[in-house]
């Protein structure tokens, strides 16, 4: 057959989502919060049964896992508080309830946008899960092997820090 040796079927699976910068995490939370915002990038933890907060998969359009964002009870309590417009002295009890789990996952659905660009495709939080806790098989997997972790010390003005992971296969 003339010219089918040149032609290939595989198909390359599409990149994994960026990983997004430190400035870019500040920029989109500057956004949505009125303190002031550091980003500091820093030495990524081991995943511990220790760990508490929330974590937030992001799916492709097609609904296939690619990323999770993980944020620890400090930056979870921290940031709903800052988006609230709570005190900041309000941000001593670190318990997730239901108010701060609908004002976190807010601040991680921004936080989200920074996992897309032109070149990959584009990512959606689907859910919002308590840690420890009952997780999807899927999400399980991906908070035990994560492919790529990067991890930020957020500072949010008078209210504390906190940190936010970025787990990718």
């Amino acid at each position: 057959m003339i010219g089918v040796e040149g032609v290939s079927t595989a198909v390359d699976p599409p990149p994994p989502p960026p990983m997004p910068e430190s400035v870019t995490i500040k920029q989109m939370l500057d956004t949505l919060l009125e303190p002031e915002i550091d980003v500091a990038m820093v030495a990524p933890r081991t995943r511990s049964s220790e760990w508490r907060g929330l974590i937030s998969p992001l799916v492709k359009d097609n609904g296939l896992l690619a990323a999770a964002l993980v944020a620890d009870a400090a930056f979870a309590h921290r940031s709903a508080a800052a988006m609230l417009m709570e005190p900041a002295s309000e941000t001593v009890d670190p318990r997730i309830d239901e108010m701060v789990l609908d004002a976190a996952r807010e601040v991680l659905n921004v936080i989200s946008g920074a996992l897309n660009s032109r070149n990959t495709p584009h990512v959606k939080i689907d859910g919002c899960y308590q840690i420890p806790g009952t997780l999807p098989p899927s999400v399980e997997a991906l908070l035990s092997y994560p492919l790529v972790q990067r991890e930020y010390q957020i500072s949010i003005g008078d209210y504390g820090s906190g940190r936010l992971t970025v787990l990718n296969w």
